[in-house]
């Protein structure tokens, strides 16, 4: 994982366009148990940030707002949300098995690879 993809004012305005657009949020954590990186970065950007991603309600225009700022640009003010920000999504990948805790806040899909062609 690249240090500077998880910085978390970057974090913050990948989120904003995913939000802005009705597209996913996608952070592949690789091989790595990094879900409490996630966390973290994420608390930085504003404290319980993720939980309010995992359940939806920064599509709320109290919170939303909270993440926003006057420097973000005219794309990111809080009228330009409201017709897409249902249709925006949080995707985590990893190639290793998720922490039980995952298990219970995400809906799991599991890829098997092929079985070699003989």
């Amino acid at each position: 994982v690249n240090p500077s993809n998880m910085d978390p004012e970057r974090m913050r305005i990948a989120l904003l366009g995913a939000v802005r657009y009705g597209k996913p949020l996608v952070i592949d954590l690789m091989g790595c148990d990094m879900f409490h990186v996630i966390q973290d970065r994420f608390n930085e950007i504003k404290e319980g940030l993720l939980d309010w991603v995992l359940d939806k309600t920064l599509i709320t225009e109290e919170k939303f707002n909270q993440i926003t700022k006057k420097e973000d640009g005219p794309e990111y003010e809080e009228k330009m949300f409201w017709a897409r920000m249902g249709d925006f999504k949080f995707w985590l990948l990893t190639n290793c098995e998720p922490e039980p805790e995952l298990l219970d806040k995400f809906y799991v899909i599991r890829v098997k690879p092929s079985p070699p062609k003989e």
